[in-house]
């Protein structure tokens, strides 16, 4: 997009003035990000401006307009971005392990909805897990906790548990069929309370999963780990609450 802007400048005084500088301000009268990552990482960096309360933005990626309150980002419109707003979309192929982009969950949303499809190299019953990420880096010391129930078509179930485990189970691929899953995210962001997961998964069957960090840390995305590499996309939402 034309306007689209990675920095919010900050000038210094009898800095010369290039043509360059003055056009990011006449293109818009309001600076435009693609993503909230690229929103966040405009601001309070070398020669740019300090975040602060009343500051506007434009998302190309969602089309809504924000302003910041002195706390936290939140929308002023269009009313029809509605309660459920795409954050990313990524595909990948042959991967073992998928990492979300570091600030991915950020605090303009609370809970957050993920969306996982993938379809496995191998023809066996392939498991997938996950784990929390801190500044784009994945956790993995043992503090895992969680279970996963899995019903294949056949009507046999298949019960795991993770405790002072290094990752939680997902869900598992239905042979060459692949599968997918849906999950919600309650809270990653707050540095004083601990991540906890809850989502179904389906590939030739169906189960639930859930799970939890134990330590109070913030968490800004996630990483999947798949049995064999593996195709597929994932999607982030941030769920509004209002």
């Amino acid at each position: 997009m034309a306007n689209e802007q990675t920095s919010v400048p900050l000038y210094a005084a009898s800095e010369v003035l290039t043509a360059a500088n003055m056009n990011i301000s006449a293109g818009t009268g309001v600076p435009v990000f693609a993503t909230t990552v690229t929103r966040d990482a405009a601001f309070g960096g070398a020669g740019e401006k300090v975040l602060a309360e009343g500051q506007l933005c434009y998302l190309s990626s969602t089309n809504v307009v924000q302003y910041y309150d002195g706390a936290a980002w939140a929308t002023v419109g269009p009313a029809s971005a509605g309660a459920l707003v795409l954050i990313t979309a990524v595909s990948f192929t042959t991967q073992t392990t998928v990492s979300m982009a570091a600030g991915t969950f950020t605090s303009t949303y609370k809970n957050y909805m993920v969306v996982l499809d993938h379809q496995p190299g191998g023809s066996g019953t392939d498991a997938v897990t996950y784990r929390f990420n801190s500044a784009g880096t994945p956790r993995t010391a043992a503090n895992y906790y969680g279970s996963k129930s899995f019903i294949n078509s056949a009507g046999s179930q298949t019960l795991t548990g993770a405790s002072s485990a290094t990752s939680l189970p997902m869900g598992q691929s239905g042979g060459t069929t692949g599968g997918g899953g849906t999950m919600t995210v309650y809270n990653p962001i707050s540095s004083t309370t601990m991540t906890d997961v809850g989502g179904v998964w389906t590939a030739q069957g169906g189960g639930t999963f859930a799970g939890m960090y134990e330590a109070n840390e913030a968490h800004d995305g996630l990483t999947f780990i798949f049995a064999t590499s593996s195709t597929g996309f994932y999607r982030v939402y941030g769920l509004a609450d209002s």
